[in-house]
């Protein structure tokens, strides 16, 4: 079982999954942290160097509520992995609310990821506010 520890996210592996833990003062937050997790699960094998292309993709998702966006927003950048074949480190919100975001992903091209990701497991995916300036999300992605 691989953990990652961040102070805004938590990481753990399983055998068939990964278990993706943030946290933010904002959903906005929130959503930024789980694009740094996600970053430090995929990142590119160590022994296979980086391309150094720095790339910025649109983004645009729009959903009913923040469960859904947030599993929207996952298989979104998921796909964008896999098809440009890049890590997406950081993002640039445009705009969000609770059930719109426009945003610039900022990635690196790479030769191989360490873990490829299937999908995103909606049944398992969950946002809440814990108190007025916290927020938290958990969300299962399958390998």
């Amino acid at each position: 079982m691989l953990k990652l520890w961040g102070k805004k996210y938590e990481v753990e592996q399983n055998d068939d999954n990964v278990v993706i833990k943030a946290f933010g003062s904002s959903p906005k937050e929130l959503f930024s942290n789980v694009v740094s997790a996600l970053a430090s699960f995929q990142k590119p094998a160590p022994r296979l160097a980086v391309i150094k292309t720095k790339s910025k993709i649109p983004l645009f998702i729009e959903s009913m509520d923040l469960n859904t966006m947030l599993v929207d927003f996952l298989e979104e950048i998921i796909y964008m992995n896999e098809t440009e074949q890049e890590v997406y480190h950081d993002i640039k919100f445009t705009t969000f609310d609770d059930n719109k975001i426009e945003a610039r992903l900022m990635g690196l091209k790479v030769d191989q990821f360490d873990n490829h990701i299937k999908g995103v497991n909606f049944e398992k995916c969950n946002v809440k506010q814990v108190s007025p300036k916290k927020w938290e999300a958990e969300v299962v992605l399958d390998l």
